[in-house]
């Protein structure tokens, strides 16, 4: 099943939600709407963390490190 893309609106929002919400601490099991939005910042830059259900699963950390490798950026297992 191909991965769903974001529509305009829901990067315009996520983009919003992370510039707001950068103080805490996210990792595997972490839930809510700044992970849904992390999710869908992903999905809008062509790494799949599968469904945006802001769930910070397997597939999102996945995702994540793709992001993280591709920018050259070292996020490590967290992001804060």
């Amino acid at each position: 099943m191909a991965q769903r893309q974001p529509t305009a609106a829901q990067v315009a929002a996520a983009t919003r939600i992370l510039g707001h919400d950068h103080k805490r601490t996210y990792a595997v099991g972490t839930q809510g709407a700044t992970v849904r939005a992390l999710q869908i910042f992903l999905a809008a830059k062509g790494f799949a963390p599968g469904k945006f259900d802001g769930v910070w699963g397997k597939n999102t950390q996945k995702a994540l490190d793709q992001y993280a490798q591709a920018t050259g950026q070292k996020l490590g297992r967290h992001v804060t």
